[in-house]
């Protein structure tokens, strides 16, 4: 069985939001936007070491903008064939094998009425509602937790006496037998070890002052001393007290930082509930928060690709990592983000739209940084130079890439389209900024006709807006009327008239966020108030088209040389064509924070 969808409405963050899962879900947002929200909301209904106490909304848990007194989680259950599962809950299930369970919360419930109701139901309808008992299907269906402030040694001495008790059960007599044997062995060493311990010379003489003084503040216990031992002589209770160490070629060493903890607890924790599977007979679905603690990014990656290929059960985590991101199928991550103050899920979760904006993206994976899944907004470049240029200008006009949450991404070509859709599913919002480029068209020439050119960058852009925006009157009129000038231009430098069609043109598309250069990244900048700086850097070569060639080859080498000396020069650029793209990442940031803080108005 799985939890396919969760229907979460009125509840902390969630004003009303439907979010689909998978068996492995990777849920992912920014700080405070309801990852741990979400997990609570399954808890509510799933988790069996919540008290009554804890199920009782308190008024906190109201979502803000909300006018009803009225908490709902629904959750929806697919898939349901095993028996323990269909013994519980099959009365309430449909045809389908798909059952709802649904948490009810009251705000300021009437004296004798209930905080809160749970019922089941094999529809979403309220007049099929019937009331059930967690208790009931907890015996059977239940969460396993686990937060982000997880201490490895206390779940040690929490868990270790149950998890040898559960191996212990497991063993086959041969191995009892062989147990029993190492146990006289183990009693009989111990023995051995206390009485050299206590020959010790130092041992012997605290003894004895210990027991002098015993005797001296003591009437009872006559005759009988204190000693110093290793611990129990049982066997059984001296197993129990091991502690976890670690040995490189049988020599004991610490056993590491953080990191390496956080590892241990997680392999620990595995092996514990894959035990408690073959024993008993319940579905537990796993709730991790945050694995990636303390790892650096490879063995952030490794972790992931632990629980994407070894869960047997349904595993959902929240994270902040773009490196456990990347080890998750497309179709299995939901975005969380916040809408006009409320939380939603891009497309409401998981499902095949990320998948086939993935499959369309193809090879261009490896260049995609998961980094971009956790952005607000993310500005699309064609190539490495824009990208290094663009990191530095927003550092010199007050575009604080981190603060604002945008990233750069360099699509390494003019392919823009796959890279929209992918971010589309996701509901991230972009700007793309491109060259102008007018190509030429076609192959060899015949005698006497004319080579033809085409205006690529302007064509991108074209293409971006009729797949993506409404209909602005001003710029449809341009293309009706100019569409066939465009794709077959005479000239690679184009008439007047037809430059100033390519200006109002790209003036237009700014509305959408395409960002056209006059021409490409290198003239604009030499051009623009920058352009002393860069002839003084450039001032072994005599003329602008020289400065231009020479600024061309090795595009992004070149423009990593020149900002590594002048990039505090950069700031003169901030009323210049050139940093619009990232003052409108900035300006799609600050509306939606708008968006989701609005000013609350004042009661007079």
């Amino acid at each position: 069985m799985k939890i396919s969808q969760v229907i979460i409405k009125n509840f902390r963050n969630f004003k009303e939001a439907v979010i689909n899962l998978n068996p492995q879900t990777l849920v992912i947002g920014q700080n405070d936007i309801g990852k741990t929200n979400l997990l609570l909301a399954l808890r509510t209904l799933f988790d069996p070491t919540l008290s009554f106490n804890d199920l009782v909304p308190l008024e906190t848990d109201f979502h803000v903008g909300s006018q009803t007194d009225r908490i709902e989680i629904i959750v929806r259950i697919d898939e349901a064939e095993e028996d323990c599962i269909k013994a519980v809950l099959g009365k309430y299930m449909n045809d389908q094998g798909s059952v709802f369970l649904i948490y009810e919360g009251y705000r300021n419930p009437l004296d004798g009425d209930d905080p809160f109701q749970v019922f089941a139901s094999h529809e979403l309808n309220t007049d099929s509602y019937q009331p059930i008992s967690r208790s009931t299907y907890l015996r059977v269906l239940k969460i396993k937790y686990i937060d982000s402030n997880r201490n490895l040694f206390d779940y040690i001495k929490k868990e270790k006496r149950a998890l040898l008790q559960k191996a212990r059960d497991l063993r086959k007599e041969e191995a009892v037998t062989e147990d029993d044997k190492n146990y006289e062995k183990i009693v009989s060493g111990l023995e051995e070890v206390n009485n050299a311990i206590r020959k010790l010379s130092y041992v012997l003489n605290a003894t004895n002052i210990l027991n002098e003084e015993l005797d001296k503040l003591s009437h009872h216990h006559h005759g009988q001393n204190v000693v110093f031992d290793v611990g129990d002589s049982d066997p059984e209770k001296f197993v129990e007290d091991v502690r976890l160490a670690a040995e490189i070629e049988n020599n004991a060493i610490a056993i590491g930082g953080e990191g390496r903890n956080n590892q241990i607890f997680f392999a620990l924790w595995a092996t514990q509930n894959e035990i408690q599977n073959k024993f008993e007979n319940e579905v537990n679905i796993y709730c991790i928060e945050e694995p990636e603690a303390h790892l650096h990014p490879h063995q952030q990656r490794k972790l992931a690709s632990y629980f994407v290929n070894n869960a047997n059960s349904q595993l959902i985590i929240t994270s902040h990592s773009p490196q456990i991101a990347a080890e998750f199928s497309p179709n299995s991550i939901v975005r969380l983000f916040n809408q006009s103050g409320e939380t939603k899920a891009a497309n409401d979760g998981c499902g095949d739209h990320v998948e086939e904006a993935f499959v369309k993206f193809a090879h261009r994976m490896s260049i995609l940084p998961a980094e971009a899944f956790f952005s607000n907004v993310v500005l699309l470049v064609e190539g490495v130079s824009e990208l290094l240029f663009y990191k530095a200008l927003g550092l010199q006009i007050g575009v604080d890439l981190d603060q604002f949450n945008i990233s750069v991404l360099s699509v390494e070509g003019i392919g823009f389209m796959p890279f929209t859709d992918l971010l589309n599913a996701l509901n991230i919002e972009w700007v793309i900024r491109t060259d102008n480029d007018l190509i030429q068209k076609g192959g060899k020439v015949k005698k006497g006709e004319k080579r033809m050119y085409y205006a690529r960058g302007v064509s991108i852009g074209i293409d971006q807006y009729k797949t993506y925006w409404e209909k602005i009157p001003p710029l449809e009129k341009l293309i009706k009327d100019h569409a066939d000038l465009l794709k077959n231009l005479p000239s690679g430098e184009p008439e007047l008239e037809t430059q100033k069609i390519i200006g109002l043109i790209r003036d237009e598309l700014k509305k959408t966020a395409f960002f056209l250069a006059s021409q490409d990244l290198e003239s604009d900048l030499l051009y623009s108030p920058l352009g002393p700086k860069i002839k003084e850097y450039w001032r072994h070569l005599n003329s602008d088209d020289k400065i231009l060639e020479a600024m061309r080859d090795a595009k992004g080498e070149n423009m990593f040389s020149f900002l590594m000396k002048n990039s505090d020069s950069l700031r003169v650029l901030i009323n210049d064509d050139l940093a619009k793209p990232l003052l409108r990442c900035k300006k799609i940031v600050e509306s939606i924070w708008q968006r989701n803080n609005p000013p609350q108005s004042s009661s007079k």
